[in-house]
């Protein structure tokens, strides 16, 4: 195994050195690490179950749960939620008192609650993954399992409760799909095959952006002329240790990437 160094950081706010800014709060669980591709932005972000997200992505107001996966490039507007474990419809109650009492464990009268039974909800240990380049409303809830393509769009206020094709656009609740992103699919194609997302932003620096054939096409000239290169998906740490929140960085594996 490479080695690696752990920092122990005085507060969410000394990440920035690291590639990391974290506005408002931050919530995460011992034992559920946040991985992420330098450099990233959250703001208020509870994320009890772990998350790996990529490089230049940022989100805003979110719950994040089921150790998701989110991609490089993604807009996430505010108030979003992934990952939201579902509830017993065929019990006494929806309520998870009845079988998990770490949640009101912090009151006394429930230190001694007995749940005979442990439900078997559907989803549970389904992989949730947002691809590249997406870009997320405000008020969006995606649900576990789903997996959204590369270059999608899920208009605000949707509820994704079935996976989205690269390069659709969906919304309502639940969501369905509006219309593909480009009139011309030989654009989605392009770029679903260049997959520029593996590039960091710098080496896309003079790109004409507003142009995506153009920019296609400029991208392989750089790649062709060895100008650029793609770069593999090499992860920082962020942990909740003994001493507070911890950075785990791996030299190494970066020098590599």
């Amino acid at each position: 195994m490479a080695a690696y160094t752990v920092t122990v950081l005085d507060s969410p706010a000394a990440a920035k050195d690291h590639g990391v800014i974290f506005g408002g709060k931050l919530a995460v669980k011992a034992g559920k690490p946040l991985s992420f591709q330098p450099p990233v932005r959250f703001h208020d972000l509870e994320c009890p179950q772990g998350l790996k997200i990529g490089a230049y992505s940022f989100m805003r107001n979110a719950y994040v749960g089921g150790n998701p996966t989110i991609g490089r490039y993604c807009s996430i507007g505010a108030n979003f939620s992934i990952g939201e474990p579902d509830h017993p419809l065929d019990w006494m109650s929806t309520a998870s008192f009845q079988y998990r009492n770490s949640k009101f464990g912090f009151y006394e009268p429930m230190r001694d609650f007995v749940s005979l039974a442990e439900p078997v909800l559907q989803g549970v240990e389904d992989v949730t993954i947002v691809g590249n380049d997406v870009w997320i409303g405000s008020n969006v809830m995606i649900l576990r399992g789903v997996k959204v393509g590369d270059g999608a769009i899920i208009a605000a206020g949707a509820v994704v409760t079935r996976d989205v094709a690269p390069y659709t656009i969906v919304g309502g609740v639940p969501a369905k799909i509006i219309r593909n992103r480009f009139p011309d699919p030989a654009i989605a194609s392009a770029l679903h095959r260049l997959k520029w997302w593996q590039f960091l932003a710098p080496d896309l620096s003079g790109v004409p952006f507003d142009k995506p054939m153009q920019a296609v096409k400029e991208i392989k000239r750089r790649e062709g002329a060895g100008e650029i290169r793609r770069r593999g998906a090499i992860f920082r740490i962020l942990r909740s240790g003994a001493k507070g929140l911890e950075l785990v960085i791996y030299p190494e594996r970066e020098a590599r990437a």
